[in-house]
């Protein structure tokens, strides 16, 4: 098949396609009010990354990077699915075979497989978070992950 930028041509190979890989960045979710690290309003561009994201900083003040990821999680947990979100679970046929692979991800882990039935309404789990590792945090004095969700708060820093 040719390229093409054709609209209705793109729908009629995506109709016939049983395998569907998704690249997808963390725009993908911008319209929902998440904020990107990385673009024209990201985190990063209002604050210095370094203060935020390196293991120098959690140990000088583990409360602060706690709270700033937290604060992330709990506007992540809270935001409604946006077109592109709809546009992604609308994929999840039992015909089609599709893959997520975000920008972010962690090479330990496989590609993001959406298997969910396609509901109405759309349930707000309908996919797999694009970006989990801001679900997952690494205990490094325990050596192991842990999963943490916004209603368990903040863990106790020492």
């Amino acid at each position: 098949m040719a390229p093409s930028s054709d609209p209705q041509a793109f729908r009629e190979a995506l109709a016939s396609s049983k395998r569907v890989v998704i690249l997808a960045g963390a725009g993908l979710s911008a319209a929902s009010g998440i904020p990107t690290f990385r673009g024209t309003n990201g985190l990063w561009k209002t604050k210095d990354s370094k203060l935020f994201a390196t293991p120098e900083e959690f140990n000088q003040d583990p409360s602060r990077i706690w709270q700033f990821y937290h604060c992330i999680r709990d506007r992540c947990l809270h935001a409604k699915p946006n077109a592109a979100h709809h546009a992604l679970a609308s994929l999840s046929l039992p015909s089609i075979r599709a893959r997520l692979l975000p920008s972010l991800t962690d090479p330990t882990k496989p590609p993001l497989l959406i298997t969910q039935k396609l509901r109405r309404p759309l349930p707000a789990r309908a996919l797999p978070a694009p970006h989990p590792c801001l679900a997952e945090t690494r205990l490094l004095a325990a050596r192991r992950d842990a999963r943490l969700h916004p209603q368990d708060g903040l863990p106790p820093v020492q």
